[in-house]
């Protein structure tokens, strides 16, 4: 059993879902256990340890090894970061930016309007059932890794890019040039290479141009310099 706080945040999910995921070695039948969110009176009058002798994991709750501590600045962890490091985690390459959106959505309250700890905590208020959350929430997940994947896939055509800084309204920005009929291709580049342009050769000989549309809300490029460089 996964126990937490009343009125968990995503960050204790988060921290619920790492266990399940990656913690089955160290805690045998965590990858099937329940998550229970309890008031904190329910909990007292045993340490930690105590209770995962009874087979129960707090997080997020009772001063434990997973209970994050009172904010320093500079100094800022979550539930999920604890268990993540604990667990050996904390720098896969997928698991690392769901950490680091936990952190700053619960130490640095920089989350969004209808983003995916905004839902989480929505469903928290509105009483849905703590394991439905986590079903919901483990299905996002899943559907990020799945594309984070495939975005990875294109790293290899992506490291043959040619890159060049060009003039972008009142700014340079990076233009990608790569050869490739990998559809992620100019994900990974602009993720990557932090491209603001991408253009694509198929292997047919068609081009496709990608351009940043936050980037490009304030600033344009010059249709001239991508039709010189696809002459090339």
């Amino acid at each position: 059993l996964i126990v937490t706080h009343d009125g968990a945040h995503f960050d204790d999910y988060l921290a619920a879902w790492i266990l399940r995921e990656h913690g089955g070695t160290r805690y045998p039948g965590v990858t099937t256990a329940k998550v229970e969110p309890r008031p904190v009176a329910r909990i007292k009058g045993k340490t930690p340890a105590q209770w995962l002798d009874e087979r129960v994991i707090l997080v997020g709750i009772g001063e434990g090894p997973y209970d994050d501590p009172p904010k320093i600045v500079g100094q800022e962890v979550c539930a999920a970061v604890l268990v993540a490091r604990d667990l050996g985690v904390a720098d896969d390459p997928f698991l690392k930016p769901l950490l680091d959106y936990a952190l700053r959505v619960d130490a640095r309250g920089k989350g969004a309007f209808f983003d995916l700890a905004d839902c989480i905590g929505r469903f928290v208020r509105s009483g849905r059932d703590p394991m439905w959350i986590l079903g919901w929430m483990e299905e996002a997940i899943k559907a990020y890794i799945d594309d984070k994947a495939s975005v990875l896939l294109a790293a290899a055509d992506g490291a043959k890019a040619t890159l060049e800084k060009i003039p972008m309204g009142d700014k340079t920005g990076i233009l990608a040039v790569v050869e490739s009929d990998n559809p992620d291709v100019h994900r990974f580049l602009m993720q990557d290479q932090n491209a603001k342009v991408v253009i694509a050769r198929r292997s047919d000989g068609h081009f496709q141009i990608f351009t940043r549309q936050d980037y490009f809300r304030w600033n344009h490029i010059s249709l001239d310099d991508v039709a010189r460089i696809i002459r090339r």
